[in-house]
């Protein structure tokens, strides 16, 4: 974005400044921890750059960060934000502390930085980006106003979501209640390749070039941008025209499709796999992204549930220091436990009622997201 753009951006009481007039890299001199030296418990936490919060603790208290609490952490691969209140580690290699150099109120400085966008650049460096991009200095009041609006609509959110999590965890006890650890398998199931309860391919190779306008000649696809953790995002939606589907029916998807996410499927808030619901316009699966077909209709909770699992993600093998990707070897090679019929019925009912009551959840997520993306928006265009 262009140092004009920049200035037509923000209201003209504002001081605008380049990244790097308003905000400094204070990493240098802080002990650094390796992964190895994680503790799953400790006096003090690690913040690394992972997307959660903490990655570990650690008892060592000379490894605290020196900087001034609070503090933003910057997470130089993940381009993750992280706002932190209390004395903790950095973990090696990616973890980067960002202090202002000038009057900025350091919420205020979260909130602007959490909503630029910084391209994916793959498992390389993003720091780079951010130091070519500009900093807003209003007035101080005129941050605290700000941040103290931002902070109660990101409240809501965050308690939104926190019920979302409570609902999921209910589930991974109800299935493994049922069924047991798919890795330990204490209940002795026979193990089969997905493949026995479900009809599994990737997507067609979509020209990009070929996509067209939405209309009603065209149909919609349904590529790994749009999915997402438990639903589908159609704001960034490609179509394709109608009069190019020859030989292509096999891609349609139909609801109860299980869609997964191939390149880079876990993120901050799981596994992007979903299932794709009623009432649909007619959507095609594009390459990159696979499509689970249960031969049964009640085989839809279970199989979802299973790839969901964390037998599914030590099978897939992910790693931070690799770019995380599915292969269709490694899907349709993914062996699940085979219960009963009956026993899969059973949950399937119990799962469809609470995914019931899931599903508004997730529809006021959704709102709340859209909501404090539209007041991030006013809030940095000065029509707060």
């Amino acid at each position: 974005m262009s140092l004009s753009a920049e200035f037509l951006r923000f209201p003209p009481h504002w001081t605008v400044l380049p990244f790097t007039d308003a905000v400094k890299d204070a990493t240098s001199g802080n002990a650094k921890l390796k992964k190895d030296e994680y503790l799953t418990t400790g006096s003090v936490p690690i913040v690394d750059q992972g997307q959660s919060l903490y990655g570990g603790y650690t008892d060592k208290k000379d490894s605290v960060c020196k900087s001034e609490l609070p503090t933003i952490v910057f997470g130089d691969h993940t381009r993750a934000f992280k706002f932190i209140d209390e004395p903790f580690a950095l973990g090696a290699d990616g973890a980067k502390v960002l202090e202002p150099r000038v009057k900025l109120d350091k919420r205020f400085l979260f909130h602007y930085l959490k909503q630029l966008r910084i391209e994916s650049a793959g498992y390389s460096r993003h720091y780079k980006f951010l130091k070519e991009s500009y900093v807003p200095v209003p007035p101080l009041s005129e941050q605290k106003r700000i941040a103290a609006i931002l902070d109660k609509a990101d409240a809501i959110r965050r308690k939104r979501q926190q019920a979302i999590q409570l609902a999921d965890d209910f589930l991974r006890s109800v299935f493994l209640d049922m069924f047991g650890d798919p890795v330990t398998n204490p209940k002795g199931f026979k193990k089969v390749p997905i493949t026995e309860l479900a009809d599994v391919i990737t997507g067609f190779a979509f020209k990009s070039n070929e996509y067209v306008s939405d209309s009603s000649e065209s149909v919609r696809l349904c590529r790994g941008a749009n999915t997402l953790t438990g639903n589908f995002n159609w704001n960034d939606t490609a179509f394709w025209p109608k009069n190019k589907l020859k030989k292509l029916t096999g891609y349609l998807i139909k609801a109860g499709d299980i869609i997964l996410a191939m390149d880079r499927p876990w993120i901050s808030s799981g596994l992007k796999v979903c299932v794709f619901p009623e009432n649909q316009r007619e959507t095609y699966l594009v390459q990159r992204v696979a499509r689970l077909r249960p031969h049964r209709d009640s085989y839809t909770n279970y199989i979802y549930s299973c790839i969901q699992s964390k037998a599914f993600e030590k099978h897939c093998c992910p790693t931070e220091t690799t770019v995380p990707h599915i292969s269709p070897i490694e899907l349709k090679s993914f062996e699940v436990l085979l219960p009963s019929a009956e026993l899969i019925d059973k949950y399937h009912l119990i799962i469809s009622k609470v995914n019931c009551s899931l599903g508004e959840m997730v529809d006021g997520k959704c709102r709340s997201e859209e909501n404090f993306t539209a007041l991030s928006h006013r809030a940095f265009t000065g029509q707060l």
